[in-house]
C-alpha cells in the first residue's frame, strides 16, 4: 500500500512531511520550510550521531530540491552514497569520510537536546510518521510473524510418538510392556 502510494501519489508523502515541518516550526502556509531547521529544532533523533549525519545529509538534499536545483540534489545524493559506502567499509566510522560529503558538521547538541525519554512498552509516536503508516507496518509485521510460525509448524514434521510410561520392578529394573495378543509391539523389532 505504501509502496504503491510512493509511485502513484508521491506528493502525498511530500505534502504530509512539509505540513508536519510547518506545524512543528509554527510557520505560516507559503513560508519556505527548511528541513535542516526541522532537523535541528524539532526531530527526535536522540544522540545517535550516525543517524543525525544521515538526516543532515538528506535535509540538505530536501532544501536544495525546494530551491528548484535538482542537479545539485543529485550531486549531494551521489556524494552521500559514496560516503555511505566508505563509512560501511570503515565499520561505521565517519571520521575520514565526513569531508567528502562537502557538509558542515550538524549541531549535535541542539539536535539531541529535545528528545523525550521513551515509555517502556509503548510504541513511540513521532511527528512525521502518520498513524495510518504505523498501522500498515504493524499489520505487515503480523503477517510475517503468522507466516513464519506456520512455516515452523509445517517444517517440524509430525509430532514424535508419546513415550510409554516406565514401570520398575522391586529391584528398580524397568519392566518391558507386554504386547497384547494378536498385536505387534514396537519392542518386537528391537
Amino acid at each position: 500500500m505504501l509502496r504503491t502510494a510512493l509511485t502513484s501519489k508521491p506528493d502525498y508523502f511530500t505534502n504530509h512531511f512539509r505540513q508536519v515541518m510547518r506545524n512543528s516550526l509554527n510557520l505560516a502556509t507559503g513560508v519556505t520550510t527548511r528541513s535542516r531547521d526541522y532537523v535541528t529544532m524539532r526531530t527526535e533523533l536522540s544522540d545517535h550521531r550516525p543517524t543525525i549525519n544521515w538526516a543532515w545529509l538528506l535535509g540538505g538534499v530536501w532544501d536544495v530540491l525546494e530551491r528548484g536545483q535538482p542537479a545539485e540534489a543529485q550531486a549531494r545524493v551521489s556524494l552521500a552514497m559514496t560516503v555511505g559506502e566508505k563509512v560501511s567499509v570503515d565499520h561505521g566510522s565517519w571520521m575520514l569520510w565526513r569531508g567528502l560529503s562537502c557538509e558542515d558538521l550538524p549541531p549535535y547538541a541542539l539536535i539531541a537536546g529535545h528528545v523525550r525519554p521513551p515509555t517502556p512498552g509503548v510504541l513511540t509516536a513521532n511527528r512525521t510518521a502518520d498513524a495510518l503508516w504505523l498501522e500498515v507496518l504493524l499489520s505487515h509485521l503480523k503477517e510475517i510473524n503468522t507466516y513464519s510460525e506456520a512455516r515452523k509448524r509445517l517444517t517440524r514434521g509430525p509430532s514424535p510418538a508419546p513415550l510409554l510410561p516406565v514401570h520398575l520392578d522391586a529391584d528398580g529394573v524397568p519392566l518391558l510392556p507386554k504386547a497384547k495378543k494378536n498385536h505387534l509391539c514396537y519392542l518386537d523389532f528391537l
